[in-house]
């Protein structure tokens, strides 16, 4: 599967009440998407590639597409610009996300949860 951007990003301007013409609201949000996706990288081992536009395409499974669209919900809350507090509750949700998805990756690839060695 691949995940539109442009999607994703008209489904958190509506989260948000931003309008999608907003030329800073896109440059944050594309900044936001990267930063999601370096989490991706670090936290589960997947490799992700950044984006530079809007246009751009996601090509990874269904599975993430809940890690994006949290990850995006508490980083545009973090910056403090699109909400006016962080909701913890969020952070929590993405953590067990993440942690979801690098057992997933570990089961996948045969590596033990607890040592992160191979089996």
């Amino acid at each position: 599967m691949s995940i539109s951007v442009q999607d994703l990003f008209s489904e958190v301007a509506l989260d948000f009440g931003v309008r999608e013409s907003s030329e800073r609201f896109r440059s944050k949000f594309l900044y936001k998407v990267n930063s999601v996706l370096s989490d991706i990288t670090a936290d589960t081992f997947y490799d992700t590639t950044p984006v530079s536009s809007i246009t751009d395409t996601l090509d990874l499974a269904d599975h993430f597409y809940d890690v994006l669209r949290t990850g995006l919900q508490w980083k545009m809350q973090e910056s403090g610009e699109y909400g006016r507090e962080p909701d913890t509750r969020v952070l929590a949700k993405y953590g067990a996300i993440l942690g979801r998805l690098q057992s997933k990756y570990f089961e996948e690839n045969g590596v033990d949860n607890l040592s992160g060695k191979p089996l």
